[in-house]
Order: structure tokens, then sequence, then C-alpha cells
């Protein structure tokens, strides 16, 4: 973090974001980061899915 900040580069948490800054957050997520988001269920028959190479993946565990 202190590197970031350095080059110029800061974090803001949601709660301190300006309303232009949360609507511009919202509107990226919604134009260039959801179309990609793809779901992929666990389950007993299929307990490890296909993970394609030189991806971003997340595992989320659902309780």
């Amino acid at each position: 973090m202190p590197a970031l900040a350095e080059q110029g580069v800061h974090l803001v948490p949601h709660g301190e974001r300006t309303a232009a800054q949360r609507h511009w957050v919202a509107q990226y997520f919604a134009t260039d980061v959801r179309p990609l988001l793809v779901p992929v269920a666990l389950d007993p028959s299929h307990p490890f899915p296909l993970v394609a190479n030189k991806a971003l993946n997340f595992v989320v565990l659902i309780v």
C-alpha cells in the first residue's frame, strides 16, 4: 500500500466515496466487470471445474 501511495494510487473505502464516485464505480462494474463474470457451481458429481489457463478466478463458499 505505501508503494502504491507513492505512485499516487489510493484505495478509498466505499463509505468515504462521494456520490459521483459511487455512481462511477457502479457504472464501471455494470458495463466492464459484470459481463465478464461467469458463475461455476461445484457439486458432488462435478467436484472440480475446468479452470482456464491465464484466467483470474475467485472461489466463494456459500453456506
